[in-house]
């Protein structure tokens, strides 16, 4: 299927060790996707895979965040060639950095608009599947699949529509069959990065939901901003949810 792309990133790699890597990694489908999709990346890896050294951290960038790096060459690609020069001796060092350390503050682009032709399974480590659990009547799932992603980012109404990258793990909230709310995890699966009712809406909006929420995390011990705080304290008026 993706033949051509396959090819090119064979030409612009030059390294037959470190292609074999990012052939057999388990990104490659989401790597072919963006080839496949936006062609003109392949301007960024041959600028970019000048020598063996700078080969070997773009294929360490692509284990890192596939989605983050994408991104990144996506918009090199769009630039005049005074700004790629730009790019390469500053901008682009200091953002390669910052995705090596995961600082999604400083990079955090938009998701890809077109969902692939296929379903990609979800990079979901064993270490983290004790996270599905039954809080309260709230069943916290993974999503497994891209065709998972999407179907909860219609019933939600959120960016999980067109979710590609296939490393970054996100759990629905049921209730019963009905997906109410999303979570994502940060890539060290330690803490949330966002939790979220349908149409984006803060979680804490329904008290239900955001006490088995918080149940969760605490259980868990999952650190979340402090905004999703939830006082389960010893209050003689709180109720426990039937």
């Amino acid at each position: 299927m993706y033949i051509p792309e396959l090819e090119s990133l064979y030409i612009d790699i030059g390294n037959v060790s470190i292609f074999n890597e990012i052939i057999n990694a388990p990104y490659i489908q989401v790597l072919l996707y963006y080839l496949h999709t936006y062609p003109s990346i392949n301007q960024f890896i041959i600028d970019y895979c000048k020598s063996g050294e700078q080969t070997r951290k773009f294929a360490n960038l692509l284990k890192q965040s596939v989605g983050l790096t994408c991104e990144l060459a996506k918009d090199y690609a769009g630039r005049s060639d005074f700004y790629k020069q730009k790019m390469l001796e500053g901008h682009f060092k200091d953002a390669t950095e910052k995705i090596e350390r995961f600082d999604r503050d400083y990079f955090y682009p938009s998701r890809p608009s077109i969902n692939p032709p296929y379903s990609m399974p979800m990079q979901i480590p064993e270490c983290v599947l004790n996270l599905e659990d039954t809080v309260f009547d709230c069943d916290f799932r993974f999503l497994r699949t891209t065709n998972d992603t999407n179907h909860a980012g219609k019933v939600l109404s959120n960016c999980l529509q067109g979710w590609n990258c296939s490393n970054e793990n996100v759990l629905v909230i049921k209730r019963g069959i009905a997906i109410v709310a999303a979570v994502q995890l940060s890539h060290r699966h330690t803490r949330i990065e966002q939790a979220k009712l349908a149409h984006n809406d803060n979680i804490e909006d329904d008290e239900r939901i955001y006490r088995a929420f918080c149940a969760w995390c605490n259980k868990h011990q999952l650190v979340f901003p402090e905004h999703y705080w939830y006082d389960d304290g010893d209050d003689e008026d709180d109720e426990e949810i039937a």
